[in-house]
């Protein structure tokens, strides 16, 4: 397994960053009071990606054209840090910044807006821009029920429409232009950000990067939309192999021990997701949450709990205690990586390889 390519990894601090975070290390700081490493800017043309996932597949599409360097020091992952207090300056004096443009990478969603009203010739790309997204704690298969509350909703609309007076309108209109911004984040919070984890809308990401590359370097155009497909064709590859071991599976429910970054792919194939966390990182599992979890797995007869990576794994351990399940098994998002991870040179691909198809198959009782 050896997708990313060596520059992903060359300068970007995944190298020289070997202090971990959560579940794998001690969290020992270096370099500045917040334990982050210096990102070294590249040497020629290319620029920063907001996370791990991001920077591979930039990096794939780039190939030796560009050098994409994450700034996020291995074993940590980019929603919830803080970045150094140049990486704004070495950001802006890029040619590119590719992001997510949701308040998880909070300090992404500032430097693109700072990078917005410099005179700099940065090329900001979100990766996000017309993926279709999906709200936090959305549930598989109500669609249709989304769709009959738009259009009610939009009837509604309408109709007050209609009744307004033309200075009204005008009045409600330079209101909303004062207000857009605000309400965008406030939509934003409610959409759930992961979508990188489903093989499939990462593909409409891989073409949105494949986009803004071109738009830095118009010569390479060729190079970069071609480098794309045959990374889509990965992704697709991927997806096909997670569908047919996915759909052979004995348990409809992945219990897992930490905030539920895997509603995309549950959503995709199917199965449902209970987390006594949530969705959110910040909040904390009550007694009442870890009881029915207990009770869910003992009615289930589930018997692996998931917990994220790099996250602590003390609530999958206690469920474990506290029920029939029997054992815990790490997941990954992709969202971030270790230095044992990009020596061997692993990608979002080979995370999901090697430490997500097996925990399926103990989680879901599946095999590919």
């Amino acid at each position: 397994m050896n997708h990313t390519r060596r520059a992903v990894l060359q300068g970007s601090g995944l190298l020289t960053a070997g202090f971990l975070s959560g579940c794998i290390g001690d969290g020992t700081e270096d370099d500045d009071a917040s334990g982050n490493t210096e990102a070294t800017a590249p040497d020629g043309r290319g620029g920063f990606a907001a996370f791990f996932t991001l920077a591979d597949w930039t990096q794939q599409i780039a190939g030796e054209e560009m050098e994409i360097v994450d700034p996020v020091p291995a074993g940590e992952l980019g929603h919830g840090w803080e970045p150094t207090a140049d990486l704004q300056t070495q950001i802006a004096e890029s040619d590119v910044f590719v992001y997510l443009d949701n308040p998880e990478w909070r300090w992404a969603q500032e430097a693109a807006e700072s990078i917005e009203g410099e005179d700099t010739e940065t090329v900001l790309i979100n990766a996000l821009e017309g993926v279709d997204m999906l709200e936090f704690g959305a549930e598989h298969g109500h669609e249709e029920e989304d769709d009959h509350h738009d259009e009610d909703d939009h009837n509604e609309e309408e109709e007050d429409h209609d009744n307004e007076e033309d200075h009204d309108n005008e009045e409600d209109h330079e209101e909303d232009d004062g207000h857009s911004e605000e309400d965008d984040h406030e939509h934003d919070d409610e959409l759930d950000p992961h979508v990188w984890i489903d093989p499939v809308r990462a593909q409409d990401c891989v073409d949105n990067i494949a986009g803004g590359l071109a738009r830095v370097d118009p010569d390479n155009e060729d190079v970069y939309l071609e480098n794309a497909e045959a990374y889509k064709s990965e992704l697709q590859d991927l997806h096909n192999r997670l569908e047919s071991m996915l759909a052979n599976r004995q348990t409809d429910t992945l219990v897992f021990a930490g905030h539920n970054s895997f509603g995309y792919l549950a959503d995709r194939y199917g199965f449902s997701v209970h987390s006594p966390q949530g969705v959110s990182p910040q909040d904390e599992p009550t007694s009442s949450d870890i009881i029915d979890t207990i009770e869910l797995v003992n009615e289930e007869g589930i018997t692996h709990i998931a917990y994220g990576y790099f996250e602590s794994d003390r609530l999958a351990e206690q469920i474990v205690s506290e029920s029939d399940a029997t054992d815990t098994v790490a997941m990954t998002t992709a969202a971030g990586s270790t230095p044992e991870w990009n020596e061997d040179g692993w990608g979002y691909i080979d995370q999901i390889e090697a430490i997500n198809f097996p925990a399926f198959e103990s989680t879901l009782n599946t095999e590919e």
